[in-house]
């Protein structure tokens, strides 16, 4: 299921939020998967806004959480620039509150803050030359690129679920079956366009939700190579997941081709 969300100005001096048709803000199935919205309340909280302070306050059954954090019910606690809203369990984000001051202070391009609104740093790795739009189901999709005299801006789709790592230890073994296949049908397609990714790891395997059947994309082509015409020799990648090729080129001048993808593969199957 693909989920739609909103954007609002908070103009008004208050505003409810739930699955009740009088809420300002209405949650749908558009949002929630139906067995989580039958658990929601009419009206979950409400975000009241006075001056330049904008609190929230809890009114349901099962809770709402800020960044992770259990509100306490009926009490008003302060919304802060970035605070992520979930309802039910931490894992059910349903907003994030972005003070617009401090939007208009992000050191970004204008283009990019015209159409995208900046939240938070979800986190950095090495910078490689890539020269591919990906729009393939299994390979995470570059929606924009913005180059100033300074820096190079490439804005990637927004994969909810987290990356890999973070739940490599709790899968059975068949959302292990249907996120290795996935896996595998991403290296097919790089392979089939002579592309060695060699950093495949939890950690670049993208989860698109929180579901247990969730679609997979790998994603950081930073060191990835465009192997057609080029030898492949340089000695690179996580040392946990890297082929024995590549550790021999380091040894060496030898060579190795796009197959140290499949080591590497095998290691995150083993884990």
């Amino acid at each position: 299921m693909t989920l739609t969300w909103w954007s609002k100005a908070l103009k008004d001096k208050s505003y409810s939020v739930g699955r009740g048709s009088g809420c300002d803000l209405m949650i749908t199935e558009s949002q929630l998967r139906e067995v989580d919205l039958k658990e929601l309340n009419d009206v979950q909280f409400k975000i009241k806004k006075k001056d330049d302070t904008v609190t929230i306050e809890d009114l349901s059954r099962l809770g709402t959480f800020i960044n992770g954090r259990k509100l306490d019910f009926k009490r008003k606690t302060d919304l802060k620039h970035n605070d992520r809203i979930s309802v039910l369990r931490p894992q059910l984000k349903v907003l994030v509150y972005l003070n617009s001051v401090r939007l208009e202070g992000n050191p970004f391009p204008e283009d990019i803050k015209r159409k995208y609104a900046i939240s938070y740093v979800l986190g950095a790795g090495g910078f490689g030359e890539v020269s591919l739009i990906f729009e393939k189901p299994c390979v995470v999709h570059m929606e924009d690129i913005y180059d100033t005299p300074d820096t190079l801006y490439i804005v990637l789709e927004f994969m909810e679920g987290g990356d890999l790592a973070g739940r490599i230890r709790t899968l059975t073994e068949r959302t292990t079956k249907l996120i290795f296949y996935q896996l595998v049908l991403a290296v097919q397609y790089l392979h089939s366009k002579n592309i060695a990714h060699r950093d495949i790891k939890p950690e670049n395997i993208l989860l698109a939700s929180e579901n247990t059947d969730t679609l997979v994309k790998v994603t950081d082509f930073g060191i990835s190579k465009i192997e057609e015409g080029t030898e492949l020799k340089t000695g690179l990648g996580t040392l946990y997941y890297v082929a024995p090729e590549i550790l021999r080129s380091v040894k060496g001048n030898t060579t190795y081709t796009n197959k140290v993808d499949f080591w590497s593969m095998g290691v995150v199957l083993f884990q």
